[in-house]
């Protein structure tokens, strides 16, 4: 691997599958990324979809998820996805910060 592309969502649903679904379109870059996905504790079918997806991404991915924080810890649901990526670059993309709280 050579990036990992953390995507931290809350209650999101529609843009993380928008943005997994863009991921998988990548061309040229097959098996040369990862994704880890920071979930700060959604309660709606956020959490479903994550499942969904591990079977029918053409990419390896990873689930993380805090459940106490319920979307207003930006820090905690980000850095989880961090100790452990397989790749020495990591790209960011949160839609944790479009929350309204």
């Amino acid at each position: 691997m050579e990036i990992a592309v953390v995507v931290s969502t809350f209650e999101r649903p529609g843009l993380l599958t928008r943005c997994l679904a863009s991921l998988a379109a990548q061309r040229g870059v097959e098996g040369r990324f990862e994704v880890v996905v920071t979930d700060d504790g959604s309660q709606d079918e956020t959490r479903r979809l994550r499942a969904d997806a591990i079977r029918s991404l053409p990419y390896p991915l990873s689930l993380l998820t805090s459940r106490s924080s319920v979307g207003r810890c930006v820090r905690k649901c980000h850095w989880p996805g961090y100790p452990n990526p397989h790749a020495p670059l990591s790209i960011l993309c949160s839609f944790i910060l479009a929350v309204g709280v």
